[in-house]
């Protein structure tokens, strides 16, 4: 019966089953034994669903009673007198199942145990015979039941399912005699009670529970998307084909996530498209385009269990989870500030040690080399204590790479990788921890180190303590990086130039603020659809085109966000238009932004003539910004909107 349901059932369904001829609680050490190999071997947290079905329960009634029996018998034959007798077992009928089910369930482990008991009718004489009662089958297994709701549903929960009589018909083989010589249904009754029992420790995993909620996985998916359309490359027609069904792909992936299915991780693993991206005008960094699963899985980890440990690690400043978006597509604080408030946090501290020594120093080849293993060991330790999530984690982690040392490196590209890869160095974060015995405040961004030191003798320790940490990680300092600085005041007007890089950030704002302010009549196009979804990305997208005319590329996503966050902020509009001045000493808003009515190229193109001569003095503004300023912080001016180049 069960190899005929495997088969059936294989489409659907992965079913392993072992038969044991014992009664349930006797057989316990040994389904123990047999669920703990098969876990271990498959590398799970643990089942999802364990089947186990108890077929006629005559047996262990009947030998109950006897046992019993047998004991009172041997008692009186050594002269002691039994007042009574037995006809069931004083502990309660289904005792014995009921803690075997409950060690099973709390020591595999089990999620969802769901529990078949049958008892024949044609055995049901037999059955009372045995044990000198008129109490009925179906009485018995009821009282079982009750048992195991006592003992059981005390910490679990426990759903009935079904409880009932049941017959089932039948006829004689095809092709015998007895059915070709004559037509004849039989019938057999059985009773059947159905059960599910719901773990504790599965409903008392908290960690594992808020990062797999729909409400957790649907955010997930709207930060994962804004990462990878902002990606140089990415595959738009599997983004589209996903949110085509998106409440029932996050249903789904709920679900083979609660199965710990085959699917999730064939889904993940060695499915990582490589490639090759520009990292100056000489060289190149390997890159990964994953599923949008893997990134949804990945966001919906950090943006639940991240905040651990952005807060224990005050010297980093990259990567640390967005505290004021929290409930917007933005998963991190924004990357020039994180870069900015670091330089300036160094800088703020090596003004305290005029008479100290800087070391600046950076991590060769720092993707390509981190141990996986080493990584998901301290991720387990600083995001969770959770088994499900701790495997998740290895799910997404644990993976070949193109032109990377096997068990070596992690994806990037993918927007967990910056995450990941700065929890990696905690080592070096306690190292060089408040209170640490050479006194020195370390500042980092990601493997980008500034370590202030009060004496300057201490500098080669400091280097070769740096060292020593980074080869227990099975990492090297870039050697060609590494700044040995004895003067703190070199290193202070080191910093003063990257205070050029708030100059610039601010002329760029002011550049392509007034473009999502707009003017009052455009403003009011904007208003009139607010209401009206699908006019509202219909003036979206017109206005994209309008801007790609002059040179300005945002993706309609981003484009819709600022215009919003001027749409109805009268103030924000007043205090930005001010900086301008400040900046340009342009005043007021820019003319003639509202829309041609003509979608066509022409028209664009005559709007676009229209808006360059009648902003002449922005249109130089631009212009002279893209000849100095074509990346901040080493990257794009903005990561949401880009200044064409000729």
């Amino acid at each position: 019966m069960m190899k005929n349901l495997k088969s059936s059932c294989s489409d659907l369904v992965n079913i392993e089953f072992q038969h044991i001829d014992k009664g349930f609680p006797d057989a316990t050490a040994k389904i123990e034994r047999s669920l703990r190999s098969e876990l271990s071997s498959s590398e799970l947290p643990c089942f999802s669903n364990v089947l186990v079905m108890q077929l006629n329960v005559i047996s262990p009634f009947s030998q109950t009673y006897r046992n019993h029996q047998e004991d009172y018998d041997e008692l009186r034959s050594l002269g002691i007198d039994i007042d009574g007798g037995s006809t069931e077992d004083n502990s309660g009928l289904g005792t014995s199942e009921a803690l075997a089910y409950k060690q099973l369930i709390e020591t595999v482990p089990i999620d969802v145990m769901h529990l078949v008991t049958v008892g024949t009718k044609n055995m049901e004489f037999q059955v009372q015979l045995g044990t000198n009662s008129k109490v009925t089958l179906a009485e018995r297994i009821k009282e079982m039941i009750r048992t195991l709701h006592q003992i059981v549903g005390n910490r679990h929960t426990i759903d009935e399912i079904s409880s009932d009589n049941h017959i089932v018909y039948f006829e004689n083989p095809e092709n015998c005699y007895w059915r070709d010589r004559d037509s004849i249904t039989y019938h057999t009754d059985f009773y059947a009670d159905f059960q599910t029992i719901w773990s504790a420790d599965r409903a008392e995993d908290k960690d594992w529970n808020e990062v797999i909620s729909l409400d957790n996985l649907k955010l997930a998916w709207a930060r994962a998307r804004r990462n990878l359309l902002s990606e140089s490359l990415y595959d738009e027609t599997e983004v589209r084909i996903f949110e085509t069904n998106l409440d029932f792909n996050i249903l789904n992936l709920q679900e083979q996530l609660c199965a710990y299915a085959n699917d999730v991780v064939s889904s993940l693993v060695d499915q990582t498209i490589s490639y090759k991206s520009p990292k100056n005008v000489v060289k190149t960094r390997p890159r990964g385009l994953s599923r949008i699963e893997e990134e949804i899985l990945s966001v919906a980890i950090i943006q639940k269990l991240g905040d651990k440990s952005s807060q224990l690690r005050g010297s980093s400043y990259a990567y640390r989870i967005s505290g004021k978006q929290r409930d917007t597509e933005y998963l991190y604080e924004y990357y020039f500030k994180a870069y900015r408030d670091y330089l300036n946090e160094a800088h703020d501290s090596a003004k305290n040690y005029p008479n100290g020594a800087v070391l600046r120093v950076d991590i060769e080849s720092f993707y390509t080399k981190i141990i996986q293993e080493k990584l998901c060991d301290e991720l387990s330790t600083e995001l969770t204590e959770s088994e499900r999530v701790r495997w998740l984690i290895r799910l997404l982690l644990s993976k070949n790479i193109d032109q990377h040392e096997l068990g070596q490196g992690i994806t990037q590209g993918n927007i967990g990788s910056g995450f990941y890869a700065n929890i990696y160095l905690t080592s070096v974060d306690a190292k060089f921890g408040s209170g640490n015995e050479w006194g020195v405040e370390l500042h980092r961004y990601v493997d980008d180190m500034i370590f202030i030191i009060p004496n300057p003798e201490d500098m080669e320790v400091i280097e070769n303590t740096v060292k020593d940490e980074l080869h227990e990680l099975g990492l090297n300092l870039n050697e060609n990086k590494t700044e040995r600085i004895y003067q703190v005041s070199s290193f202070l007007e080191q910093s003063d130039q990257d205070q050029c890089l708030d100059e610039l950030s601010d002329r760029f704002d002011c550049v392509v603020n007034p473009l999502w302010i707009m003017n009052s009549e455009h403003r009011a196009i904007f208003k009139s659809a607010f209401h009206k979804d699908e006019l509202w990305w219909y003036h979206i997208h017109h206005y994209q085109q309008c801007l790609r005319e002059i040179k300005i590329y945002i993706n309609d996503t981003d484009l819709s966000h600022k215009i919003y966050k001027y749409l109805h902020n009268a103030k924000g509009r007043e205090r930005d238009l001010a900086k301008q001045k400040d900046v340009f000493g342009l005043e007021g808003e820019l003319k003639y932004t509202q829309l041609p009515y003509d979608e066509s190229f022409k028209a664009i193109r005559q709007w676009s003539a229209s808006f360059i001569t009648s902003n002449n003095v922005w249109s130089k503004n631009r212009d002279e910004l893209r000849k100095v300023a074509p990346v901040r912080g080493g990257e794009q001016l903005d990561a949401r909107s880009q200044l064409g180049r000729e």
